[in-house]
């Protein structure tokens, strides 16, 4: 698929399609940034991610839910943006539980309620993630 030897995208490539759950994360994000030697391409990005996911990375889903919460290679839910963070945030990634409580705050997807915010928040902001920290300051 590149058209350059031996580049850090190229290398992932060739771990992803042998089923290299970290690699398919990390390639999904290269696609997603547009970064590593890569164009962006949303599409492609998911791809990767939904290879990672279904592997059950905790990451990926997370990327997936920002794609639909924005509409960014698929048409914007944010029913679909809950669904994706919720998954991502029960494994445990601290980076989906502030944006699912993002989305409670805020009641996108789901009835507004502060309540379980401020608990996503929490989560998260134990696990160390400092925007959640910052949110809580002003909570």
């Amino acid at each position: 698929m590149f058209g350059f030897g031996g580049s850090e995208a190229e290398k992932l490539e060739k771990r992803a399609n042998k089923g290299d759950r970290g690699a398919q994360l990390e390639l999904g994000k290269l696609y997603f940034g547009g970064k590593g030697g890569v164009s962006k391409n949303i599409e492609e990005a998911l791809k990767w991610f939904r290879a990672a996911e279904a592997q059950r990375d905790a990451v990926a889903p997370a990327y997936i839910g920002m794609a639909y919460e924005f509409g960014w290679g698929v048409p914007q839910s944010d029913s679909e943006a809950v669904r994706w963070y919720t998954i991502s945030a029960d494994r445990g990634f601290e980076g989906a539980m502030f944006d699912l409580g993002n989305m409670y705050e805020q009641g996108r997807g789901v009835p507004k309620d502060l309540i379980e915010a401020e608990r996503l928040y929490r989560l998260s902001a134990k696990k160390g993630y400092e925007k959640a920290k910052a949110k809580l300051r002003n909570f």
